[in-house]
């Protein structure tokens, strides 16, 4: 009986583990020691935060995976809504952003983003979508996040919204 219900069990926590592996997956690569939370409130206390976005996995849904971003990071922070925008002139501390980028090289960092690099994205697994994720002041990189999830069947794809989700509340997470 004993060895039926491990066996049992090993079978679960298989399947388990199984489901997660197609993500979404989310880790915070670096954040500066001091005032990166006070810095990203600063930044929308007067208005929206201003993001930056480089890459588009999906071929032409441009405007669809942008209005998906901002949704997501507007819903990220529910103990201090803050909004988001794509246009500069809208940022009142425009030197203040969130910057991603989809499928980027594998040897890309925060740091490019927050210089203002252009990157060229990279062809990745049918369905999967990487994401390196910074925020910015004055083109210094204050913190940084990367993630990933598999089987994103488009742009306004749910399991896409909760990757930008995690990825920018790590942005801001406090490391432990």
């Amino acid at each position: 009986m004993r060895r039926l219900v491990l066996g049992l069990l090993s079978l679960l926590s298989a399947l388990g583990l199984s489901a997660c592996s197609d993500g979404p997956t989310t880790q915070q690569s670096y954040i500066r020691p001091s005032g990166t939370w006070s810095e990203f409130v600063y930044a929308g206390a007067e208005g929206p935060i201003l993001v930056d976005i480089q890459g588009e996995p999906f071929n032409g849904g441009q405007a669809e995976l942008e209005r998906l971003v901002l949704t997501a990071l507007e819903g990220a922070f529910p103990e201090r809504p803050t909004r988001f925008t794509l246009d500069p002139a809208l940022a009142p501390h425009a030197n203040f952003r969130v910057s991603l980028m989809f499928d980027p090289p594998k040897m890309a960092r925060g740091t490019h983003l927050c210089a203002g690099e252009i990157l060229a994205p990279v062809a990745n697994e049918a369905g999967k979508v990487n994401v390196l994720m910074s925020f910015c002041a004055k083109g210094e990189m204050l913190s940084e996040s990367w993630g990933w999830v598999r089987k994103v069947g488009g742009p306004s794809d749910p399991r896409l919204g909760k990757l930008i989700h995690f990825a920018v509340r790590h942005l801001f997470q406090a490391a432990k």
